[in-house]
């Protein structure tokens, strides 16, 4: 795991702690697309995934759709391969 990638999992689970579910959203919005710019698909889709969720469940539009070109994004790169 690279260094950045633990700082990340460390936000989110602080997040996590005090409940803050903008900044879980936000903390794996980021986490997400950083994984999916290096290459890991598989757990970037997954946190993208919860990140759209959460921000969902806040009513947040512009976080859900954020993530949305973001997974659009990864589905017109993968049929481009």
């Amino acid at each position: 795991m690279s260094h950045g990638a633990a700082e990340f999992e460390e936000a989110i689970r602080l997040y996590e702690e005090i409940e803050d579910r903008y900044k879980i959203a936000r903390g794996k919005a980021y986490h997400g697309s950083m994984l999916k710019k290096s290459g890991d698909k598989e757990r970037a889709a997954k946190l993208l995934q919860e990140a759209r969720e959460g921000w969902a469940a806040i009513k947040n539009e512009s976080g859900v759709q954020l993530i949305d070109e973001l997974l659009y994004e990864k589905e017109e790169s993968e049929d481009a391969e």
